[in-house]
């Protein structure tokens, strides 16, 4: 799989959930249904990669405990706004897991991330990686 194949795959699966259940949201209207499909979607990803014992990212990891806990309170007391915080909670954790020195790692190819981890781990301190 070429370089790029390989980073969109990855990312693809860390958005797929989000996209889904936006999709979802604007054809029926219903955040409640929304929410459920997105919960599923997320667990079922999850599942997937488990099955097949691929590497679950951080991102993955995070959206799935996002949903499911804000999803849950907003299906548990029939409230949206639990489930409108989860962008706000996204922005939390995905700022989170930049701190973590060498993050971008995962989404560049194996036969490549020898030679490309100090362009993927730079210290803001010292101005390299």
């Amino acid at each position: 799989m070429s370089g790029l194949g390989y980073t969109l795959r990855y990312f693809a699966a860390d958005l797929t959930p989000m996209i889904v259940f936006l999709l979802v949201f604007l054809a029926s209207r219903n955040i409640y249904l929304a929410t459920g499909v997105g919960i599923g979607l997320s667990a079922l990803l999850i599942g997937w990669g488990l099955a097949r014992k691929a590497p679950i990212g951080m991102l993955q990891w995070a959206g799935l405990g996002l949903i499911a806990v804000f999803g849950a309170a907003t299906l548990l007391t029939g409230d949206p706004r639990f489930v409108m915080f989860k962008p706000t909670g996204i922005n939390v954790v995905l700022g989170a897991v930049m701190l973590k020195r060498g993050w971008m790692e995962r989404y560049a190819p194996e036969n490549i991330r020898d030679l490309a981890r100090p362009m993927l781990t730079f210290s803001a301190m010292s101005g390299r990686g």
